[in-house]
Formats: C-alpha cells, sequence, structure tokens
C-alpha cells in the first residue's frame, strides 16, 4: 500500500460521507420528519456515528482497491465504465434481486 493508495481511500471516503449527508439530511430530510416515528431518537443515533464512519472508511478502502487493481494503461472512459459495472454487479444488482 502507497501514499497514492492512502490518499485515494480517505478521498473516497470523504466523497462517500459527503454524498451520503447531502442525499439523506438535505433532499430526504424532509420526508425523514414526517416519519420521526419510525426512527430511533436522535440521542441513540449519533451513538451509532461512529460505525457510520467506519462504513465509509471501509467503502473508500473498497472502492479505491478494485479500481486500483483493474486499472490497466488503457482510456479511462473505458475503465471507468468498467469499474462501475463491477461496482454495480458487487453491491446494487444483487441488493435489488434479493429484496
Amino acid at each position: 500500500m502507497n501514499n497514492k493508495f492512502v490518499i485515494s481511500a480517505v478521498i473516497m471516503a470523504v466523497m462517500s460521507l459527503a454524498l451520503g449527508f447531502v442525499v439523506h439530511a438535505w433532499l430526504l430530510g424532509p420526508d425523514y420528519k414526517s416519519l420521526v416515528a419510525l426512527f430511533r431518537p436522535e440521542a441513540d443515533q449519533m451513538g451509532f456515528f461512529p460505525f457510520m464512519i467506519v462504513a465509509h472508511v471501509l467503502i473508500g478502502i473498497g472502492f479505491t482497491w478494485i479500481y486500483r487493481m483493474g486499472r490497466e494503461a488503457k482510456p479511462f472512459l473505458g475503465q471507468g465504465v468498467r469499474f462501475g459495472l463491477a461496482v454495480a454487479v458487487l453491491t446494487i444488482i444483487p441488493t435489488y434481486l434479493i429484496y
């Protein structure tokens, strides 16, 4: 593991956390407020915040590792599409097929 990997993983973790905040706090926040009876009280939620940080660090490491292992000396667009398909096959598609 070199410095480039660590920097990429940290940036991915921060971006994952930031995008999660944008989606869930800003975009879906008003909808969540109407369903407050379905969720834990905010004080209980904050007790689980360290687990969320660990989850986003693992997301950063995992995405960086998958991308770097499949990187080749080819045009970046094709590699990006391949990376997106790999992530979809590993995460999104199985989740929706299960549920």
